[in-house]
């Protein structure tokens, strides 16, 4: 028997981690007294604080107070100050002028800052000597940059970015990257794009003293060496750099190539000065006339600013010719410059010749059309700088009548600028972050209110010093497998794994494997490999409160050349491949856990060089006790799948769901009763099929007693009862490379629609799937109002991580899709701030406008581009377009509606009786001019 020294290997590690387990129990000094932790708790006050004025704090709990932060909002206009007072002495919370100055929020605060009595004090001193070890070390920090251009090839040395206050000696690792293969060789990074687009993504340096970690995430511009795969017309992340051969025509028909370098570096607050194209005519002339468009609701100051909610309007209307030009001839290149992220949008209006000359496609017909700015329209920030040029292009290249003029302005530059109406805090804290000598149950807060400023409190986070229980950290779930590629790394994060019911911060050790190094930072694992190395280790992690532990079970590391990372998708079946060296030699059988809901299975084999797929007949899987051919496993997941979609169409269908995403595809709710039917016809085939295949071979005992042959066990030794397990019968040899393929259910979103303005979007997974793609479609609505929250506990969260698109160009938002970090089941709630801010009434119908108001203020009707309203008395200057019914809120009528009638302004039914009585003078003046 050839695999018992693997087997050996195995259960020395089940035993050294038994012992672990045994030992913190009984071997380790055990509580007798208490512990002193620092416990933090939150409580909702809701508080509108719009003067000077004090407020009562009661704690429901009781202790030292050692913090107290508050979270809300307040107003970008005025000053508000908040102080906690005992005995007559204040300490400062918070001061809308000084909002970040606090201390950055930690995650450190549930640390165990008391003793604890115990019963056994022997090795006292080599604990302690440990402890102060740590404390004394100072991790190593990150002074680099917060991004890397990558052009090409990038190799980046980590030890010119890492320093160490000790002067430890420093060992590096790098995390995975979208896009790009990084690999590294002591401090230095090399990093290669796999793709030929242009994109950003992220990567992970961690440096170790040995004692402590520090990761640290930097963000990676990848520029495609092939200029072609800059795309026109789109948002760019970057700072481009483009050197184009452009052509230009001049007046005698010929081309002329010329190498001209287009916006290599966009200056901040400066004039953009780019001379895209060349007039051989100088006595004909264009003087750009950028301006904010005056006259108008918008940016009625005309100075560029406007809150995030408002618009800027831009027009070059004002551009001078020195002589007649013809209109039709004429474009406007626009670019939007996001100076904060670093964001170029580029567009063009007018002239598509035109357009087309400079690279892009026209978006309004008409060169002078107002550019209308609001935030997040064309990449737009808080600071903005909009540039526009104005050309003239009249080029015929038919032989009859051969022509070229082309002349162009130079740059305009405009700042545009939006800022927050209220400005959202959290975690404020100035004198407060850390407090002593406060031991009550009720406190003072006092406020300070200037210039009208408004602030609103929404909680209170406040940490006591109190004696407690201590209670052991907890397993969540089991490990079993880590996939690592070869001169790579992988991370897991432990906070999935483990938990304290008591808060406390945990501490993490490890099993060491040959070969296998991890690194912690917080609750971050990284499991790094020495480099050149493959094949199976195993290890277990330790998590302790600093006074009891847990302990993970025996997992697998597979060191192998790749590792996979499937795409996730709601509506989409998810694709796997693990690949697995067979380190022991002349194996007959080699076993593998699979996911619950694994399906469509696939087995190649690479021996040397010939790569052959496993038979259907050689593959067997062991699931509920009964060992099943590959055919009726994957007749049962079938339909394990089908009745899984008809569970979720009848949910759907019962809740009145607006639209369900399943593998077979979307369905509103006029289409769920077919696709049900459908189904079940499914349903009752598969039964068939699996009721004529009855009669497996049924196994009662252990499974590798059941399967004869020298075994590989490749996950953990005691079988998880509801895990398949891959039975592979082939005969192989030492160092033999095997690829499993195999599908798992796709994600699925359920929407219901909650009111005209509102929907949730449930995705649900029995997998613990990460990253999924999520999306969910809209009725044309501006980016602006478009807001996604995540629900979690009974609490919307802000979810900023957003693409917006508009798929059939019509300025306004269709569709939206956002990134799931983790799933089983969440539900995220898609909020539209304004319903329908253009429609088209029918001439003598009503036309309804439905928008949404928080808060109190004024709401104004005007019309617009010369829509005029009836008037009292009647201005014959004008036509009556419209004529205001009724403000309804919900189905009452607002009473309170003021009307401004020829610069007369009137209640609503005062209105209506004036405007009726003048009907009635008219009608009777005509008919006393008719006799």
């Amino acid at each position: 028997m050839q695999n018992k020294p693997r087997k050996m290997e195995l259960w020395m590690i089940l035993i050294a981690a038994a012992i672990a387990v045994v030992g913190f129990y009984f071997l380790g000094p055990s509580i007798t007294g208490f512990v002193i932790k620092e416990a933090g708790y939150e409580k909702d006050v809701n508080l509108v604080i719009t003067s000077n004025g004090n407020y009562t704090l009661s704690l429901d709990n009781i202790g030292e107070l050692k913090s107290l932060k508050i979270d809300g909002r307040v107003t970008s206009y005025g000053k508000a100050r908040v102080y906690i007072e005992q005995d007559g002495t204040r300490h400062l919370v918070f001061d809308s002028s000084r909002l970040g100055e606090g201390e950055v929020s930690s995650n450190e605060s549930n640390l165990i800052t008391g003793f604890a009595a115990k019963e056994d004090e022997k090795g006292k001193n080599d604990s302690e000597s440990d402890e102060d070890k740590k404390e004394k070390n100072k991790k190593p920090e990150w002074k680099g940059d917060g991004e890397f251009i990558v052009n090409g090839t990038a190799e980046i040395n980590l030890s010119q970015y890492f320093t160490d206050e000790d002067n430890d000696e420093l060992a590096y690792s790098v995390s995975d990257a979208e896009g790009v293969d990084a690999s590294i060789d002591d401090a230095v990074v090399t990093i290669e794009p796999i793709s030929e687009d242009n994109f950003n993504t992220t990567i992970t340096f961690i440096a170790s003293d040995g004692i402590g970690s520090k990761s640290h995430t930097v963000k990676l511009i990848v520029i495609a060496e092939n200029p072609d795969a800059l795309p026109i017309n789109e948002t760019i992340n970057q700072t481009p750099e483009i050197n184009g051969t452009i052509p230009i025509i001049n007046e005698t028909n010929e081309t002329i190539n010329a190498t001209i370098p287009i916006n290599e570096t966009i200056p901040l607050n400066q004039t953009i000065n780019e001379t895209a194209i060349t007039n051989e005519t100088i006595d004909k002339e264009i003087a750009i006339n950028l301006a904010y468009n005056s006259g108008t609701v918008y940016d009625a100051n005309d100075n560029g600013e406007e809150s995030v909610n408002g618009v800027v309007d831009l027009s070059v209307a004002g551009t001078s010719f020195n002589w007649e030009a013809d209109d039709s001839k004429l474009c406007a290149r626009w670019e939007a410059y996001n100076s904060e992220e670093s964001v170029l949008t580029k567009f063009c209006n007018g002239n598509s010749d035109c357009c087309s000359f400079v690279g892009l496609l026209p978006t309004q017909q008409n060169w002078s059309d107002v550019y209308y700015s609001t935030y997040g329209k064309d990449g737009a920030g808080h600071e903005n700088i909009v540039s526009a040029q104005v050309i003239y292009y009249d080029v015929n290249l038919s032989p009859d009548n051969l022509k070229s003029e082309i002349y162009n302005s130079g740059w305009g530059n405009l700042s545009v600028k939006f800022f927050e109406e209220e400005i959202e805090f959290f975690d404020e804290c100035l004198e407060t972050c850390s407090l002593a000598g406060l031991n009550k149950s009720g406190y003072t807060l006092v406020f300070e209110i200037e210039d009208d400023a408004v602030l609103r409190i929404d909680r209170i986070k406040y940490s006591l010093l109190t004696d407690v229980e201590n209670n052991a950290p907890s397993l969540l779930q089991n490990i079993t497998l880590v996939n690592v590629s070869r001169n790579k790394n992988s991370t897991i994060n432990l906070s999935r794994y483990f938990a304290d019911q008591d808060g406390d911060k945990l501490q993490y050790n490890y099993y060491a494997a040959d070969n296998i190094t991890i690194l912690f930072d917080n609750d971050i694992a990284t499991i790094v490999p020495d480099r050149g190395v493959e094949g199976i280790r195993y290890s277990y992690f330790i998590a302790n409160d600093s006074d009891l532990a847990a302990v993970s079970d025996v997992f697998m590391i597979n060191v192998s050349q790749e590792k996979f990372r499937p795409k996730v998708e709601i509506g989409k079946a998810v694709k796997w491949q693990q690949v697995i060296l067979v380190d022991t030699t002349n194996t007959t059988s080699v076993n593998l856990s699979l996911p619950e809901t694994a399906s469509n299975l696939t087995i190649t084999i690479l021996n040397e060089t010939v790569q052959n797929e496993v038979a259907d007949e050689k593959i067997k899987v062991f699931e509920d006790g009964e060992l099943k051919d590959k055919d009726n496993f994957e007749a049962g997941k079938s339909l394990d799948k089908v009745r899984r979609e008809i569970g979720i169409l009848e949910e759907a269908r019962a809740k009145k769901s607006s639209k369900v995403s399943v593998e077979g595809g979307e369905f509103r709710d006029s289409e769920i009763d077919s696709k049900l039917n459908d189904l079940r016809g499914e349903e009752s085939e598969l039964e068939q099929q699996l009721d004529d295949a009855s009669g497996g071979n049924l196994i009662t005992g252990n499974l590798f007693a059941a399967i004869t042959g020298n075994v590989i066990a490749l996950t953990e030794t005691t079988l998880n009862e509801t895990q398949p397990i891959l039975v592979i019968n082939e005969s192989l040899a030492k160092n033999i490379e095997i690829t499993i393929q195999y599908e798992t259910e796709a994600p699925i979103a359920i929407e219901n629609e909650i009111n005209a303005y509102t929907k949730q979007v449930k995705i649900v997974s029995e997998t613990s799937y990460e990253d999924v793609l999520s999306y969910t479609s809209l009725n044309d609505v501006p980016q602006s109002s478009i807001k996604l929250y995540w629900l979690q506990d009974d609490e919307k969260i802000l979810f900023d991580n957003v693409n917006y698109y508009d798929e059939n160009n019509n300025g306004l938002i269709d569709k939206i899709e956002w990134i799931v970090p983790h799933l089983s089941n969440q539900t995220f709630e898609v909020s539209i701030g304004i319903l329908n801010v253009q429609s088209y009434p029918t001439v003598f119908g009503n036309w309804t406008v439905g928008f949404n108001t928080s808060g109190t203020g004024n709401l104004s009707i005007y019309g617009y581009n010369g829509t005029s309203y009836s008037e009292v008395p009647d201005d014959s200057s004008t036509i009556n377009d419209l004529e205001y019914l009724e403000t309804r809120c919900g189905d009452a009528v607002v009473n309170t509606t003021v009307v401004c009638s020829n610069g007369e302004e009137m209640p609503y039914e005062v209105y209506k009786i004036k405007k009726r009585i003048a009907e009635i003078k008219k009608r009777l003046n005509e008919l006393n001019q008719t006799g």
